[in-house]
């Protein structure tokens, strides 16, 4: 996708945004029913778009899921593609705008009628669908990886690792991966709670609710809408659940009989 968008792409797809992104009506829009301060509302572009792409590309594969109760590799791709977005814009505006939100706890980026009802709606909405821990980015991020600079301590601490060591690049994967999962942050909140932080302990009641969340309440409930009310096969509905929750690339239960290129899930007869 960066190549794409590096050997040609921007210079349709960059225009088209700008020209989006430099309207008056709707910066006075964003400034007006959205966000707290002007400055912020030059995010209300990013952020519509970026939306309304993930749920449009979300609901098509959930479509595909209930009605065929499978799901071939060309739509999985398809996902990814507009998942990852041209030159990675879509997964990184995602992870921006729940950083910058991260930086402004309880929805203070936005006006009082959002901040009061959705909160911060990237870092705990539609994070999740991009491997964002409620809450991760404002408490481990600001709390630990802010507090103390990158420092001894920090759950993503990366100062000791020599970057031409592939030993090293795994720990540097392991380091990322449970930081994002939220237990090393857990695990360090829960020990300075112990000795009589009372901010890190409020930090990790938040963070262990955005982890039963991400982990339990998330999935359940993808899974209760796909078996239990659209009725899909269990398996195949596990493909789904797991490519909505934390995107790894291996799902489904084998190959479909009549076809070796598309092996997702388990097709059953429609009645």
């Amino acid at each position: 996708m960066g190549q794409a968008w590096k050997l040609g792409l921007w210079r349709l797809f960059r225009p088209l945004f700008d020209c989006v992104d430099q309207s008056a009506r709707l910066h006075a829009f964003a400034v007006k029913y959205i966000y707290s301060k002007e400055l912020y509302a030059d995010f209300f572009v990013l952020s519509f778009m970026l939306g309304c792409s993930s749920l449009a590309a979300l609901a098509t594969v959930v479509y595909y899921q209930v009605t065929t109760d499978w799901l071939p590799w060309w739509v999985v791709y398809a996902y990814y593609f507009s998942w990852v977005g041209m030159g990675g814009r879509g997964m990184g505006g995602a992870y921006t705008l729940a950083h910058k939100e991260g930086h402004h706890r309880g929805g203070g980026l936005y006006r009082p009628w959002i901040a009061n009802t959705v909160g911060n709606f990237w870092e705990n909405w539609m994070g999740l669908i991009y491997g964002v821990v409620p809450y991760n980015f404002s408490t481990a991020h600001v709390f630990l990886h802010h507090k103390l600079n990158a420092g001894k301590g920090d759950t993503m601490y990366q100062w000791d690792l020599d970057r031409s060591s592939w030993s090293d690049l795994m720990l540097y994967q392991y380091r990322v991966l449970t930081y994002m999962m939220g237990s090393t942050s857990l695990t360090i909140f829960k020990d300075l709670g112990k000795a009589g932080n009372k901010t890190a302990s409020k930090n990790y009641d938040l963070l262990r609710f955005g982890c039963a969340i991400y982990w339990l309440v998330f999935p359940s409930v993808c899974m209760f809408l796909l078996v239990g009310v659209a009725k899909c096969s269990v398996f195949s509905s596990g493909t789904l659940g797991l490519l909505c929750r934390i995107h790894v690339h291996q799902f489904g239960t084998g190959p479909k009989p009549r076809s070796r290129l598309v092996p997702f899930g388990h097709r059953k007869p429609r009645t």
